[in-house]
């Protein structure tokens, strides 16, 4: 019968080459922000949330580069209930703010509501 061949395409992300500046690696992070919040009942609980932290953590270090872009970042991933509260919002909101001590060392409180 054959299965027409497994077509794997679909370009391999760049996986890992966070510095490089500019729009295409804040999509890609928002990217893989919608693709986990679709696959989270796919993927279960422990890959689910190991996806998550690889996430974040790539997120923050797109932060040392570009502050303003991870932030908003950030709060999308808040609005897709991948990061859980506004308590953890806030703490990487924190991180992402300490990440990028090249510009400044003064920490930017958002105003709470």
């Amino acid at each position: 019968s054959g299965d027409g061949g497994s077509s794997s395409g679909g370009g391999s992300g760049s996986g890992g080459v966070i510095y490089s500046r500019g729009p295409e690696q804040q999509k890609s992070l928002l990217e893989r922000g919608s693709a986990l919040a679709l696959l989270r009942g796919a993927l279960g609980a422990s890959a689910y949330e190991e996806q998550r932290q690889v996430l974040l953590e790539d997120v923050v270090a797109y932060g040392v580069i570009n502050v303003r872009a991870a932030s908003s970042i950030l709060r999308e991933l808040r609005e897709k209930a991948i990061i859980a509260n506004d308590e953890e919002l806030g703490d990487y909101m924190t991180k992402v703010a300490l990440a990028d001590t090249t510009t400044t060392t003064t920490t930017v409180v958002s105003g709470g509501g």
